[in-house]
């Protein structure tokens, strides 16, 4: 995420183990208009897997290109459980909207406008959902959230109506049917309304459908640890696992001594699919400094999956 109002913007290199190693990615930044005003570019890296020491190695004219507020790296392939607790501001892209502190904890979507959007990378649908929900606020009339695939102007698969909630810290859950998304695609949340800001989004999330059939397809077939979100990350990411039986279930979190700094879930669980957030501390509440941890699911039945989160503020 950043901004830019030098006329030429300039370029962020992101290289391996030095200023000078070896060229991951580069990223063209655009004048943005003005330095408050922030947009997400994003860029594709090669040679990019394994623990790297990662450089953002800054490019162009004049005596100040941009400012950065954060960034992130996507695994290739990773996908987005469609079923678990999406955090709004954890999108891919975004045009219009802005981030904000959230009084219900972390950050939210806000100052949202009429034609505004953000999207989300390979989100996984399984075999199908059949309803959709936002936690939502409003101190306006409101608005809608279109619910699109693959574009912009993509297949619409539902909309949802959002009424004005009577301020800005005054959340509510909204909720719509949801017809055709099936598979893995990138998901398009469209807002819609009149002048004006519309309304605020703190997650969202969608259901699957309760037919017997439909129930049985997407059901998780396998129990499975997949890969954080974003990730690295500065302040929280939400971890995400699925299980394929009831059983009793830990996830901690371990530093590279292999001390356990946190303990996210130690209880027995049914089968389904599960989000879990950690804020970067420990069990006593302390901000672990930043590195690379490890993320260890363990299960009843002796399955032990790890993942690699990279805190980096």
């Amino acid at each position: 995420m950043v901004s830019s109002a030098n006329a030429g913007g300039g370029t962020i290199e992101v290289r391996e183990g030095s200023a000078t190693g070896t060229l991951l990615g580069s990223c063209a930044v655009s004048n943005t208009g003005s330095w408050t005003n922030y947009q997400t570019v994003s860029c594709t890296l090669t040679n990019s897997a394994g623990d790297k020491n990662i450089y953002l190695v800054f490019k162009g004219t004049g005596t100040e290109l941009m400012r950065l507020d954060y960034f992130t790296a996507q695994n290739a392939g990773g996908n987005i459980d469609a079923f678990s607790q999406i955090e709004a501001e954890e999108y891919t892209t975004m045009s219009g909207i802005q981030k904000a502190t959230c009084n219900e904890g972390g950050e939210k979507v806000g100052y949202i406008e009429n034609g505004d959007y953000i999207v989300f990378n390979n989100v996984d649908f399984g075999a199908g959902a059949v309803s959709f929900e936002a936690r939502v606020a409003s101190a306006t009339s409101g608005g809608s959230i279109e619910v699109r695939l693959d574009g912009l102007s993509g297949k619409l698969v539902g909309t949802c109506a959002v009424a004005g909630t009577n301020g800005w810290t005054t959340w509510t859950t909204k909720s719509c049917a949801i017809s055709g998304a099936t598979g893995i695609h990138n998901l398009y949340l469209k807002f819609t309304g009149a002048s004006g800001y519309l309304f605020d989004i703190n997650w969202f999330k969608f259901s699957l459908s309760t037919s017997t059939n439909n129930l049985l397809n997407t059901l998780p077939g396998h129990t499975k640890l997949k890969d954080n979100f974003p990730n690295p990350f500065s302040t929280k990411t939400t971890i995400h696992y699925q299980l394929s039986e009831a059983t009793p279930v830990k996830l901690n979190i371990y530093n590279l001594l292999g001390e356990k700094v946190a303990t996210l879930v130690n209880e027995y669980q049914a089968v389904g699919y599960y989000s879990v957030e950690w804020n970067a501390k420990d069990n006593n509440g302390n901000h672990l400094e930043n590195g690379l941890y490890l993320t260890r699911l363990e299960t009843g039945n002796n399955c032990i999956q790890t993942t690699k989160p990279i805190l980096l503020r």
